[in-house]
């Protein structure tokens, strides 16, 4: 429903118009929906960053759409100090903030600036727990001490690719802060305007309407969730190669990548009750709970556990449903998963290399091949920092330089235009008007 909806109003690249769907159902689905799995469980609270160059992506579309759908109550305000930030969760721990622009929290990483324990508040809350408490400095007399009881945050915002990397540095990618924030890149395939459908204006309702019966319903009683069989062993299968096959570097990212894994896999289960409920021709408002939701839908089991505990001074015991996730749901939560964690591979590698040097590698990796006059035009590079940009990558073995004699009023003169070593034997490597020249590209010559 949400993936028609967007299409319906915009162009923007099908994984942000994925992810956001998928955070502002995890989070109707509240902080008494938990996996359980070692250590703690996990809930369904998403932070999200999407990334993309202005405009054409439809970041802010997006995201503007999302604010648009979910119920006005659950939402913070776009701009707040830290002492109101907490204030507002003080009254209302279960809340959702769009903030337009992601820098806005990086600038303030280890700065000591009036705004920099937002950064704390926002690690500390992003684990649920229990009971978050807060002292801050109010005005005189005024309250001083704030507790948020279960608070519940997801956040949705955005950024360029340039504003991002103008402040990573090595400790911001194995700080915590970075770390909880899914990456999300988004490629945009632009589109001419067409006429709005009708149907958008009813889906809005629609949508809005499910929300809203998924928070009355979470509200209601807990939900439990575990993998069956197959996907625990699915899971762990998933975690082991992430670990072999991704650098150290990123392990920071990957436990937590691992647990949206988690909760990912069990907000498409429960998208999926909706839509085969809802198809069924079922109204959400005669469902009392999630759990009455999913076995209403007959898509996976709900199991029966016995759970003891102590009540005053006598033990007691209860039994309650825990909903199985089965093994599709987390081949198609790590597919959404694994794009994300590509890119911080990505950025783990534009950190350790110098800036202009990364500056060249990836303009080339977009928009090779290019002469040398462009490059430099483009990543604004002067004289000496691009001659060791190039000799660097030259050297790694990421890019080659063809030459192409060219007239010039004092004679010839040797062009530079540089390729990356992936394009070789690419359909752009066919279409390529230096083929002729290029020494990597032309077929050898008989002997």
């Amino acid at each position: 429903m949400c993936k028609l909806y967007y299409k319906l109003h915009t162009d923007a690249p099908q994984n942000y118009v994925e992810i956001v769907a998928i955070q502002l159902l995890g989070h109707a689905m509240g902080y008494d929906s938990i996996h359980l799995i070692q250590p703690e469980g996990v809930r369904h609270n998403i932070y999200i960053s999407l990334i993309g160059q202005s405009t054409l992506p439809r970041k802010s579309t997006v995201q503007q759409m999302a604010k648009g759908l979910y119920p006005h109550e659950k939402l913070l305000p776009q701009e707040f100090s830290p002492e109101k930030f907490i204030e507002e969760l003080s009254e209302d721990g279960w809340r959702i903030l769009f903030s337009s622009e992601f820098t806005y929290f990086l600038k303030h990483i280890g700065k000591g600036s009036y705004l920099s324990p937002i950064v704390e508040i926002l690690n500390e809350l992003h684990g649920c727990p229990p009971v978050y408490i807060r002292k801050i400095r109010g005005k005189k007399g005024g309250k001083s001490e704030f507790i948020v009881r279960k608070p519940y945050l997801s956040i949705l915002s955005t950024v360029t690719p340039e504003m991002l990397k103008q402040y990573l540095n090595a400790e911001l990618m194995l700080g915590g802060f970075l770390a909880r924030w899914l990456l999300v890149e988004g490629k945009p395939s632009p589109k001419p305007r067409k006429r709005l459908h009708p149907d958008a204006i009813r889906l809005h309702e629609n949508i809005r309407y499910a929300l809203e019966q998924i928070i009355r319903m979470a509200k209601n009683s807990p939900t439990y969730f575990e993998f069956d069989d197959e996907a625990l062993e699915r899971y762990n299968e998933i975690e082991r190669r992430v670990y072999e096959e991704y650098p150290k570097e990123i392990y920071p990212f990957v436990g937590r990548y691992l647990n949206y894994v988690v909760a990912i896999a069990d907000i498409l289960l429960v998208s999926d009750a909706i839509g085969k409920i809802t198809g069924m021709g079922v109204n959400l408002a005669e469902l009392t709970s999630l759990t009455q939701l999913i076995k209403s839908s007959d898509l996976t089991n709900i199991i029966e556990k016995e759970v003891k505990y102590i009540k005053g001074v006598n033990h007691a015991k209860s039994v309650n449903p825990v909903v199985q996730v089965p093994k599709e749901y987390v081949d198609r939560a790590w597919k959404i998963i694994k794009p994300c964690l590509d890119y911080v591979k990505e950025l783990v590698d534009y950190v350790e290399l110098d800036k202009p040097i990364a500056k060249l590698k990836l303009f080339l990796e977009e928009n090779a091949p290019v002469t040398h006059s462009r490059a430099m035009q483009y990543t604004h590079l002067n004289a000496h920092n691009m001659a060791k940009a190039v000799a660097t990558l030259e050297e790694r073995g990421e890019i080659f330089t063809i030459y192409k004699r060219v007239p010039s009023a004092s004679g010839v003169k040797m062009r530079r235009i540089y390729c990356t070593v992936k394009n070789i034997g690419s359909p752009k490597c066919k279409s390529c008007k230096w083929k002729k020249e290029c020494l990597e590209c032309r077929p050898p010559k008989p002997p």
